[in-house]
């Protein structure tokens, strides 16, 4: 309207010289005048017609602005809803409206009492504006129309608009990563249950090892004491024999005898060793041993074999070092 006040104006001064033309030169002053007020009048419109032209643009960055920052608003897929102290919804994206089952025009009909019912009523208020300007997480339940609920994580941050106060949520369904973590949870348990039971097996498979091992040593035990019995009265006889006046040829067979049975008891000893070993109490000594005597004991006792099949053994050998011995 002041525009085309202004125009208007500029306008009837470009007809007012023409007709001053008619007066006297007394009126020539007041022509001055009026000619002052429309040049006055022509910066007013220039100035105006450049705020306008500036507010035009400014408008046009605040709605590429806000055309911008709403696709971005719709296009988050988690629920968006802007509340006032009271609960109200003053501002909510397409989402949040999906999430709750909502059209967008009930959903601004509704406050949070109408689908939180983690919190009670009278708590919810407080919890909301108990919410600091740096943000708070936490989780709720949400009841959508359809009456099935489902659990949120909320992240919500107290703003100021304009002296008023809002709360920006943003609500993300967890449901799936709870039922993911539960299922998780039952798998570790089982494992540990299956480990737990698989261990119990292997202690009782180790248990029944050693008792059997136990059970062996005890037997070998048992069976070389047996042994060793009429061992000892062959090797006790054989030697009382050797006290006899006896031929050449029995106090050969004699003496063999004796060796022999000298040499099983040492086998015997070695099965008793055996035990010992595995109890640890197996004590290892150091004795020299001449390997001459050794090998003539070994030759004493296979010649009568060797005789049955025409052969004989003769034992020709330098002087042996000593060596550690075996047991006999």
């Amino acid at each position: 309207l002041n525009l085309r006040l202004a125009r208007n104006l500029t306008e009837r001064r470009s007809v007012i010289p023409g007709k001053l033309l008619r007066h006297d030169f007394a009126d020539q002053q007041e022509t001055d005048e009026i000619g002052q007020l429309a040049e006055h009048f022509l910066d007013l419109i220039t100035s105006l017609e450049r705020q306008s032209e500036l507010e035009k643009r400014n408008m046009e960055r605040l709605y590429a602005e806000k055309t911008r920052r709403l696709a971005l608003f719709e296009q988050i897929r988690d629920g968006i809803c802007v509340l006032d102290v009271d609960g109200k919804i003053a501002e909510a994206n397409q989402a949040f409206a999906d999430m709750l089952g909502y059209s967008m025009q009930e959903l601004y009909q509704l406050g949070i009492a109408d689908w939180d019912v983690h919190f009670l009523p009278e708590n919810l208020l407080a919890k909301l504006r108990s919410i600091s300007p740096e943000g708070e997480c936490f989780q709720t339940r949400h009841r959508r129309k359809d009456g099935s609920q489902y659990v949120v994580e909320v992240v919500g941050r107290r703003v100021t608009w304009e002296g008023r106060t809002f709360l920006i949520c943003i609500h993300h369904d967890i449901t799936e990563k709870l039922q993911a973590d539960a299922e998780l949870a039952n798998y570790r348990a089982g494992l540990e249950r299956l480990v737990a039971t698989r261990t119990q097996e292997l202690l009782s498979a180790r248990d029944e090892a050693l008792q059997a091992n136990q059970t062996k040593s005890a037997f070998l035990a048992n069976m070389s004491h047996e042994i060793r019995t009429p061992m000892n009265a062959i090797i006790g006889m054989s030697h009382l024999c050797l006290q006899e006046n006896l031929d050449d040829k029995a106090r050969d067979y004699v003496s063999k005898i004796n060796r022999a049975g000298k040499l099983l008891l040492g086998v015997i000893n070695d099965i008793l060793d055996i035990s010992k070993i595995e109890a640890g109490k197996l004590e290892i000594e150091t004795q020299a041993l001449s390997l001459r005597d050794l090998l003539e004991n070994i030759i004493g006792l296979n010649q009568p074999a060797l005789a049955a099949k025409g052969l004989k053994l003769v034992l020709d050998l330098p002087l042996l070092p000593l060596v550690f011995p075996s047991r006999h």
